[in-house]
Parts: structure tokens; C-alpha cells; sequence
């Protein structure tokens, strides 16, 4: 079972989002490969608009698993899952230009 929350507030150029992203513990596994423990990922996005040159202009800065949750996916085999956790906390910004 996953859950994804997200909570959108914008006021003038400014918008924000904040994301919860929720998997529960997988038991249901067949018998060569084991449970994956559940988890709680938080993200956080900020956005600003705004004509340049004549343009239609996004600036952004998202911040990814704010809490540095380590988790894994169930839907990879054991071997890669062992291997190759979900990122973890990341922080982007860039700009998005409409012409």
C-alpha cells in the first residue's frame, strides 16, 4: 500500500508544495525474498514566476526526502534493492523558460 499527499499553496508569483509519501511495510513476499520495511518521505518545492525578456519565467528549488529516510523499494528484487536504496536527501533549483 503507498500514499501520496501533497498540500499546494500559491500567493501572487510565489507557490509552494509540500509531498508525503507514504509505503507501507511489504510482508506479502514469496519465499526467496524477505519484507521491505515501510517508510515516510517529505518533499518540499518553492516556485517563483516571472517575465524576463518578454517571457514566461519558473524559477524552482525542491528539496527531495527532507528527513534523509533511508528506504528501499519492494517492487525491486532483493538483489538490486540491497544495492540501490531510494535517493536520498537532494536539493535542485533551475529555471523553466517559455517562449
Amino acid at each position: 500500500m503507498r500514499l501520496n499527499l501533497g498540500l499546494n499553496a500559491s500567493r501572487g508569483p510565489w507557490s509552494g508544495r509540500l509531498e508525503l509519501d507514504h509505503a507501507a511495510r511489504q510482508d506479502w513476499v514469496p519465499a526467496i525474498d524477505v519484507a521491505t520495511a515501510g517508510y515516510c518521505i517529505v518533499n518540499l518545492s518553492l516556485s517563483r514566476c516571472f517575465n524576463l525578456a518578454s517571457t514566461d519565467t519558473m524559477w524552482f528549488l525542491k528539496l527531495g526526502n527532507r528527513g534523509d529516510t533511508l528506504a528501499y523499494s519492494a517492487s525491486a528484487i532483493q538483489t538490486v534493492r540491497d544495492l540501490a536504496p531510494l535517493p536520498d536527501r537532494s536539493i535542485k533549483t533551475g529555471s523553466r523558460v517559455a517562449f
